[in-house]
């Protein structure tokens, strides 16, 4: 049952590891809406700060929840849009979240419950 409890635990680990990047995406795209700048100008002063192998087409990734942002760009982007880490990763639309968080533990239940009848 050990290795099925450490499977679980990894699933549910990336699961919300992948609604954190989401939600740092969201952010990024709200602060960036608020200067008003396109996706190819916050790319373009993300370079201008250091920051290599950014483009328009990575800030749509990131924005997307589909690309994580690296700590050295988390940085450059709290310089860029004048605001804390924190700022980035808070988490502003709590209905969402509990429909993720439902389905995740539906999903985590469901996981459990072939884990169960595997064994038993």
């Amino acid at each position: 049952m050990g290795a099925g409890v450490d499977m679980l635990h990894t699933w549910i680990y990336c699961l919300c590891m992948e609604d954190f990047n989401k939600i740092i995406g969201k952010n990024v795209q709200m602060l960036r809406r608020g200067k008003p700048w396109k996706q190819a100008e916050l790319a373009e002063r993300m370079t201008d700060l250091g920051v290599e192998g950014i483009h328009q087409q990575t800030v749509q990734r990131i924005e997307s929840g589909m690309r994580p942002v690296r700590l050295s760009e988390a940085i450059t982007l709290c310089k860029v849009f004048n605001c804390s880490v924190s700022d980035l990763t808070e988490f502003t639309e709590p209905a969402a979240t509990s429909v993720a968080l439902r389905k995740g533990i539906d999903m985590a239940i469901s996981e459990l419950k072939k884990l169960r009848k595997g064994i038993g």
